[in-house]
C-alpha cells in the first residue's frame, strides 16, 4: 500500500465495525509495512478504530492540519466534532464567501441524519483539508438501515438505485415555506447535491445496493456491490469557489459557527489571539492566525 485515504478507509471501518458488532465476525488487523503509511493510519485513528485492543488513540493536537476520524452517539458530541473541524479549517484555508457556512450545514445535516434515521446508534465523521488545491473532503458514514430501507416507509421504487435517485432528483422547492413541507430525509440531500453542484464539487452516496454520484454538476447513478450496509456520504467542497447559501437552501439562512464563537452581543465580530497560541514567534502559527483573520473578514465584511 502506497496511499490511502478518508473516502476508502472510513467505510471499511465502519463495514469492520457492523460485522464485529452484529455477526460476531473476527479480523486479524495486518498494519501497512510502508512507515509512512502506517503514520497516516495512527494519526487518522484508523488502527485504533479497527483494533483499539492492539493500538492506542491518538493524542489531540491544537496544531494539526486535520482531525483523525470521529465516532459520535450523541447530539452533544456531534455538536463539539462539527465546533472543532469548523475551527480548524479556517485556520487551516482561505474560504471564499458562504464556503464555511455550507460545509457546516451540510455536515450538520448529513450527521445528524445519522443520529435521528439510521437506526445505527452511532456514526463516524472525517474531515480534511487539502491547502496545495484549495479543497475541503468529508466523509460521514454509518452501518444503520439504509436510505432505501428508510425511504420504502413513504415512497415505492423498483431498486436501492431508484430510492436515492427519487430523493435526489424529485422537484425541488420555489421557496422557505416548501422547504418546511418536505420530507426530511429528502432536504438534506437535495440540500447537499446543490451545494456540491453550486461548488463545482464532488457528492457521492453510497446505501445498500445503490450508489449515486455528482462530479462537476452531472449526475451518475448506478448499482454498487457490495452491498453497504448502512449509508456512506463523501462530499469535496472547491473553497476558493463562492457559495450562495440562501439559495442553495431556497432562502433559508442557516445560524453558523463563526457568527456564535465570533459575534458578541452587540453583533461585533471578536477575536482573541490568545485563545488560538501562546507564542506568535514562527510562520506556521502566523500562517494559521492570519487564515482565521482572513476568513473572519471575508465572511462578516460588516
Amino acid at each position: 500500500m502506497v496511499k490511502a485515504y478518508p473516502n476508502g478507509m472510513v467505510p471499511v471501518i465502519s463495514e469492520t465495525a457492523f460485522y464485529k458488532e452484529r455477526r460476531r465476525v473476527t479480523f486479524q488487523i495486518i498494519p501497512p509495512c510502508n512507515g509512512r503509511i502506517f503514520s497516516l493510519f495512527t494519526r487518522n485513528a484508523w488502527l485504533f478504530y479497527l483494533d483499539a485492543d492492539e493500538y492506542s488513540e491518538p493524542q489531540s493536537d491544537s496544531t494539526a492540519s486535520n482531525l483523525p476520524l470521529q465516532k459520535f452517539s450523541s447530539d452533544v458530541e456531534l455538536n463539539d466534532i462539527v465546533n472543532k473541524v469548523v475551527d480548524l479549517c479556517i485556520q487551516q484555508l482561505l474560504f471564499a464567501d458562504g464556503v464555511p457556512q455550507a460545509f457546516e450545514w451540510v455536515l450538520n445535516e448529513i450527521a445528524g441524519n445519522v443520529l435521528v434515521h439510521s437506526e445505527a446508534g452511532y456514526g463516524w465523521m472525517q474531515v480534511v483539508t487539502y491547502r496545495e488545491n484549495h479543497r475541503l473532503a468529508m466523509i460521514v458514514c454509518d452501518s444503520g438501515i439504509g436510505i432505501p430501507k428508510s425511504m420504502s416507509v413513504k415512497y415505492k421504487f423498483k431498486n436501492d438505485v431508484a430510492a436515492i435517485e427519487l430523493a435526489m432528483r424529485r422537484v425541488l422547492p420555489v421557496n422557505h415555506n416548501m422547504v418546511k413541507e418536505m420530507d426530511w430525509l429528502v432536504l438534506w440531500q437535495a440540500g447537499a447535491l446543490a451545494i456540491a453542484q453550486n461548488s463545482m464539487g464532488i457528492f457521492a452516496l453510497t446505501s445498500s445496493k445503490g450508489r449515486v454520484r455528482v462530479v462537476e454538476g452531472k449526475v451518475k447513478a448506478k448499482l454498487h456491490f457490495p452491498p453497504y450496509n448502512g449509508t456512506c456520504v463523501d462530499i469535496q467542497f472547491y473553497t476558493d469557489k463562492p457559495i450562495d447559501l440562501p439559495t442553495a437552501l431556497w432562502g433559508h439562512r442557516p445560524v453558523d459557527y463563526m457568527e456564535l464563537a465570533f459575534e458578541d452581543d452587540k453583533g461585533r465580530v471578536v477575536s482573541r489571539l490568545r485563545d488560538y497560541a501562546t507564542s506568535f514567534g514562527n510562520r506556521i502559527t502566523g500562517e494559521r492566525i492570519r487564515n482565521l483573520l482572513v476568513n473572519l473578514l471575508r465572511q462578516k465584511s460588516g
